[in-house]
């Protein structure tokens, strides 16, 4: 009797059928992928993070705000004793844009103390006048 050398083409198809479809998860898998300074991303980031501030006043039944600055936005809750920033981890973190990023504001050097999207407990958001 002969040895056989080699694969036998049903070895060789399954070979290729698995080889196949690991090939075509990286390839889904990477299309879409994304860099963590995708705008498109960063953008769909602060837009949940301002309709969880509008969740959040409807439940609590108090002004909730992001303020924006040159690093990054933050979360800020109204009380009657002013705006107070939110806590400092979770989904009120403060958030810093992009590296490559800078945020130009219309009105130039101003500081603000205060939120400038403000969710109110009606469901209305609002962008306060700049402070003078």
């Amino acid at each position: 009797m002969r040895s056989a050398r080699g694969f036998t083409l049903i070895e060789v198809l399954v070979v290729l059928a698995i080889a196949a479809a690991l090939t075509s998860l990286v390839v889904l898998r990477l299309g879409t992928l994304q860099g963590p300074d995708d705008p498109k991303r960063f953008l769909e980031r602060v837009a949940a993070r301002i309709t969880h501030q509008c969740e959040q006043a409807l439940f609590q039944s108090r002004p909730r705000g992001l303020r924006f600055s040159e690093q990054g936005y933050d979360a800020w809750a109204g009380s009657s004793d002013g705006w107070q920033p939110l806590a400092q981890q979770g989904p009120t973190s403060p958030s810093p844009f992009p590296n490559h990023w800078s945020l130009l504001w219309s009105w130039a050097d101003t500081r603000w103390s205060w939120p400038q999207s403000i969710a109110t407990p009606t469901g209305t958001i609002l962008s306060p006048s700049p402070p003078k």
